[in-house]
């Protein structure tokens, strides 16, 4: 199974847009303020529909496997997080969390992507929260890497994909909030890279729409739901680092 530069989902377009884009795909991350009961959909088994006739797997909805596979995940980085407009300690460790998981996960994207000779650049994201972090005062976690999968297959590597397209979804939920708060204009310079950064997002829904049609069995799938929940728990447990720094700086400051 390889890719080609002229793959669909791979059209990562950096331009960035307005707040109200049409394309955001608002049902692939949870919106931070849902108050929903957890969907128990992940119970039920995948459906593949092969056809005895023609001995070929049809396409599943993969955003919506990944998305109620990881459901769990997602709220539980939800609730790590909570609701980061409130203070600025709260925004700095959000800030801290996605800058140091994003410093270790997209480098091995990229260089997955490489191998199958797509070139996709994720460093404008990298960068901007590098400049975040300055501007807020506060020095990244160390980046040393937990253990994380292999990318060199294709289910790991969509799996990784959703997840930090993801993130970038997500960021875009909370722009106005923060960039709405009361403290924002405490800092010298505003420390909204990321956010603007997020914005740049291009046919999320039909880039998974073309990789649902990679995932040809179950054994495809549960490798993209493994390489997802793996890379959810980097960022829950950079998380939980980000909310300890920042509470022993409280500490301090009292």
């Amino acid at each position: 199974m390889t890719l080609t530069a002229g793959t669909a989902f791979l059209k990562f377009d950096r331009i960035i847009t307005s707040d109200d884009d049409p394309d955001v795909d608002y049902d692939v991350m949870t919106d931070v303020e849902a108050t929903a009961e957890p969907s128990h959909a992940s119970a039920a088994p995948v459906e593949t529909n092969r056809s005895a006739r023609e001995g070929q797997v049809k396409p599943v909805d993969l955003r919506t496997v990944l998305r109620d596979r990881t459901d769990r995940d997602h709220r539980d980085l939800d609730a790590l997080v909570g609701e980061i407009w409130h203070t600025p300690d709260d925004y700095a460790a959000y800030i801290l969390m996605n800058q140091r998981a994003h410093h270790i996960v997209e480098p091995r994207i990229e260089a997955a992507l490489r191998r199958h000779g797509v070139a996709v650049d994720y460093r404008a994201m990298r960068h901007a929260l590098d400049r975040d972090l300055k501007a807020i005062g506060v020095q990244p976690l160390a980046e040393e890497a937990p253990f994380l999968p292999e990318l060199g297959d294709i289910p790991a590597l969509v799996g990784a994909v959703y997840v930090l397209e993801g993130s970038r979804l997500g960021a875009r939920l909370l722009h106005r909030k923060v960039a709405a708060s009361t403290w924002i204009e405490t800092f010298g310079t505003r420390p909204l890279m990321f956010f603007e950064a997020a914005l740049a997002s291009e046919n999320f829904s039909q880039r998974m729409d073309v990789l649902g049609g990679l995932m040809t069995n179950r054994d495809d799938l549960e490798s993209a739901v493994q390489a997802a929940g793996d890379l959810f728990a980097l960022f829950k447990g950079t998380a939980e680092q980000a909310k300890i720094r920042h509470t022993m700086r409280h500490k301090e400051r009292r």
